[in-house]
């Protein structure tokens, strides 16, 4: 994936941002605090009301505010037992079944995971958090770079991105998908077959990425003649065994579990 230049939405839509503080009170409290029109923050990752059907998620964003995140750390250890190999905090999840758009296949079963805030960066090579820690979990094959400015898919691998540097409002699922905001310190795991375009980033975008141990990364654009062969080669891969940030107690156990496709 490269970095391409933002590409400016047609049609003049107002898109309204709610801000969400989080809290840590007894459990997690949100406070709706901003109510304005105008593009997806970057402060934070913008996630959507989850009641809503896939057009009204497209025009609701609600950018997290990490001013009151815990600043407790989850360690994440090497599967052979050595040094943690980096810091994780505490997991956050947001999750995003996301349908089939006609052009874009997505995938049927797995949810797109959006873990914001889910690293502290700090150094003169932040990146390097998301390499070890991705490498830890068995994440591997990983590469710095940015998102591509053109909607694309993978339909042979998972994907895991983590933002290291910048910012970047990327939609997934295609021309009739969501948009999301990610910032510094936010990791995106996008199951195989689903869509994603960069619209536009700020320009240190700095993004790293990585695959599941055995899976061979592809490139699909939603071009005609892709299906049903793509959607095929979709259905045949299998479920990572750990989660990239948390290992094999992860969210995404909680939210893939059960859904191989293969099976």
């Amino acid at each position: 994936m490269k970095t391409g230049k933002a590409e400016k939405r047609g049609g003049g839509k107002i898109q309204l941002s709610l801000r969400l503080n989080f809290q840590a009170a007894s459990g997690v409290s949100f406070i709706l605090a901003v109510l304005r029109a105008g593009i997806p923050c970057s402060c934070g990752l913008a996630i959507p009301f989850d009641g809503l059907d896939v057009l009204q998620r497209e025009a609701f964003k609600i950018p997290i505010s990490r001013q009151n995140h815990a600043m407790q750390t989850r360690t994440s250890r090497s599967s052979n037992g050595s040094q943690p190999a980096a810091i994780a905090n505490p997991p956050r999840v947001a999750h995003y079944l996301l349908p089939d758009d006609g052009a874009i296949p997505n995938n049927p079963k797995l949810p797109l995971l959006v873990y914001p805030g889910a690293v502290e960066l700090s150094g003169g090579d932040p990146a390097t958090i998301f390499e070890r820690l991705f490498a830890s979990n068995g994440w591997t094959g990983s590469w710095r770079n940015g998102i591509y400015s053109f909607h694309h898919y993978h339909s042979t691998a998972h994907e895991v991105l983590g933002i290291y540097r910048g910012s970047a409002a990327v939609q997934f699922g295609g021309e009739s998908g969501i948009t999301l905001t990610a910032s510094a310190g936010d990791a995106i795991v996008i199951p195989a077959g689903v869509g994603h375009k960069n619209l536009r980033c700020s320009p240190d975008l700095g993004v790293v990425g990585a695959y599941p141990p055995g899976q061979q990364v592809d490139m699909c654009y939603g071009k005609p003649g892709e299906r049903p062969q793509a959607d095929e080669a979709i259905a045949c891969v299998s479920l990572p065994g750990t989660d990239p940030l948390y290992g094999e107690t992860g969210p995404l156990i909680q939210h893939w579990s059960g859904k191989d496709p293969c099976a």
